[in-house]
């Protein structure tokens, strides 16, 4: 059923509704917007979005009408729309330009030539040229051109096109950008993915993929356009998995790093295995990728991951046994402990330090003395610090604490050793901490935020110590800030009247 808009001043609202029975009985479905627009309707977008899905708008023309701004509004509207405007002079009327180059219909005189219009409405309706993608006859005209659009060579109107048909709340619209995302042409494929109006589904996904076959597009999409693959993925949840697991096997590097950190986002129960598979694949970064992925996962559940990523401990290349050391202390796997102190030996410091940040997000007490011995290797001093508070074993705060007090250590070590011992919950530390932070000026603005930081974690046993550095008329405002947020998070009757007077006098 054809849709057509009725344009008329009120003056010919009985001819109006004459007009809609004939076509009514002649099939045709009729929007006047006497009827059909309710009080407190935004008039201007319902008449727009009528026009634009209409096959074509009948414009009743008496004197009345064609000075009646609503609708002179409606024909150029309709016009510019390409919308076919079919005038109907009802009395003797002078034309606007734009309307006097059409074919009018006369009506003025006895015998009206119903016929004849009903015809030009079937012309209407039938009027169309061939398209890659086909549109159903009785689509609107903007959906019609918008697919007319994207034969054109000039690929700005390609995206235009793409970007028009998305914005219209028509079931031809959807299906034309449906057929896009299997189009021809790369770059309309592309642009339908990233605008299709259903985030969720999973057709979407080889268009977006396909930005990764050409840098050019990366920039386009990722960064013009501002859109996130993952963020998609995420909303799209396990009915992406299958299409992201036929991407592990894609030709294209990038797109399989894509489809390994999309699994390691959904976490899918049958995820585990083809990322096990791509620690074995050809290219280096896609091994990167499947290692960091698989830091995601439930080690528990999945006790062979841990395995697997030993190998890589003793792997030649540098990059492989930093990665798998970052996975395994990410996952807290246990069994990676003997191997991890092994590393605390290696020739180079980086892989050091990142071996004693393992051990203590692992957090195996039986580290400790392993650890107590890195103490003395200056090039990861302040990793192995903090390890000894992450790692949870209460017999390293007299280590911490000697830290803490001695001249000889740097100030990064001490600050590291005081949020070690915040970390261990030793809250006797705490009022030699809010000293060092009011009087050292050694000690890094850097430095002082993580301690805050960890004060906020203790809780409670904090509230007095940051009410101290709160009040402190000689403390820097944004480390006083930072002291309020702590407060804020510990959330006591305490905290919060302390942080209101520091408001309140600011």
């Amino acid at each position: 059923m054809l849709n057509i808009f009725v344009s008329y001043d009120r003056e010919d609202t009985d001819f109006s509704e004459v007009v809609q029975v004939k076509l009514h009985k002649a099939g045709y479905e009729i929007f006047m917007d006497q009827e059909q627009l309710n009080a407190g309707d935004n008039w201007r977008e319902k008449i727009d979005q009528a026009i634009r899905y209409s096959q074509a708008l009948i414009v009743i023309m008496t004197p009345e009408a064609a000075v009646s701004p609503y609708v002179n509004y409606e024909w150029a509207f309709a016009l510019g729309a390409g919308v076919t405007v079919v005038p109907l002079e009802l009395r003797a009327t002078d034309f606007h330009p734009r309307l006097d180059v059409l074919q009018r219909l006369d009506f003025t005189g006895k015998s009206r030539p119903w016929e004849k219009l009903l015809h030009e409405l079937e012309k209407a309706g039938t009027t169309s040229t061939a398209t890659t993608i086909p549109v159903a006859e009785i689509a609107p005209p903007a959906v019609k051109r918008a697919v007319a659009a994207l034969d054109n060579l000039d690929a700005k109107e390609h995206l235009l096109a793409i970007e028009n048909l998305a914005q219209m709340d028509h079931p031809a619209a959807l299906a034309a950008l449906a057929k896009a995302l299997n189009h021809p042409n790369k770059s309309i494929r592309i642009a339908a993915a990233f605008n299709y109006p259903d985030r969720k589904d999973p057709r979407i996904l080889p268009g977006m993929f396909e930005v990764y076959n050409d840098y050019r597009m990366v920039e386009i999409w990722y960064y013009q356009k501002k859109k996130s693959l993952l963020d998609t993925i995420e909303q799209m949840g396990v009915v992406a998995v299958p299409i992201l697991l036929e991407f592990l096997q894609h030709d294209n590097r990038d797109i399989r790093c894509e489809a390994i950190a999309a699994l390691g986002l959904l976490k899918p129960a049958d995820g585990v295995q083809p990322l096990l598979d791509a620690l074995k694949d050809t290219d280096e970064y896609v091994r990167i990728y499947a290692i960091r992925t698989l830091g995601n996962f439930d080690l528990l559940s999945n006790e062979s991951i841990a395995e697997h990523l030993q190998l890589f401990l003793q792997d030649d290349d540098k990059q492989f046994r930093e990665v798998a050391v970052e996975t395994l202390g990410k996952l807290k796997a246990k069994q990676a402990v003997d191997e991890l102190i092994r590393l605390l030996q290696e020739d180079r410091s980086d892989i050091r330090s990142k071996a004693a940040t393992a051990l203590g997000y692992i957090g195996e007490k039986t580290a400790l003395p392993a650890l107590r011995a890195a103490l003395k290797d200056k090039a990861i001093e302040k990793e192995v610090i903090l390890a000894l508070g992450f790692l949870g074993n209460s017999n390293a705060i007299p280590d911490l604490r000697e830290i803490l007090y001695s001249d000889t250590y740097t100030h990064g070590a001490r600050c590291s050793a005081a949020v070690s011992l915040l970390h261990l919950r030793d809250s006797t530390v705490i009022p030699d901490i809010i000293s060092m932070i009011i009087m050292d000026g050694t000690f890094w603005f850097s430095a002082k935020y993580e301690i805050i930081g960890a004060m906020a974690n203790l809780g409670e046993a904090a509230v007095a110590g940051l009410i101290d550095i709160l009040i402190n008329e000689q403390m820097d405002s944004g480390l006083q800030e930072e002291v309020a947020k702590a407060l804020g998070r510990i959330n006591t009757d305490a905290a919060r009247a302390a942080v209101k007077r520091w408001e309140y006098k600011r």
